[in-house]
């Protein structure tokens, strides 16, 4: 099996995303900043005790500390301001890259028989929303 950065290196970018319905958004929007903060902040301490945090995905996955390292060398985690930028999410009204993959992503699944149908880019943006991570971050 391939990691994320393997797959990245051949042109299939892999992505790790948070999914939440419109209308619990629209009801609980507070409950949705308050996830995507504390997302933010997990993704905080990996970056600064990556040692620890080798240990806490090991306990979790019942794995082996080493194997728990290695998967994690194989995946890039990008600090919550930096996923506000035209390589990853972008900015409310501003979509990045992300739109790009998904639309990529897609057509793959509809080349191999797998989705019906693909939508124009503007489509798969609609369905991006990076004001809550402007949110979570106080911007």
């Amino acid at each position: 099996m391939k990691n994320g950065g393997e797959m990245a290196k051949r042109g299939y970018p892999t992505w790790d995303v948070g999914v939440v319905m419109n209308e619990f958004a629209a009801k609980h929007p507070d409950q949705v900043v308050a996830d995507v903060k504390a997302e933010c902040e997990g993704i905080d301490y990996w970056l600064k005790h990556p040692k620890e945090t080798v240990d806490i995905i090991a306990k979790e996955l019942s794995l082996p500390a080493e194997d728990a390292e290695r998967m994690m060398k194989g995946t890039t985690i990008v600090p919550c301001p930096e996923q506000l930028t035209k390589d990853y999410l972008g900015t409310p009204g501003q979509f990045g890259q992300f739109a790009d993959t998904v639309l990529a992503t897609a057509t793959v699944l509809k080349d191999q028989g797998r989705l019906p149908s693909v939508m124009e880019r503007a489509g798969y943006a609609a369905f991006i929303d990076p004001s809550y991570l402007v949110k979570a971050l106080g911007k």
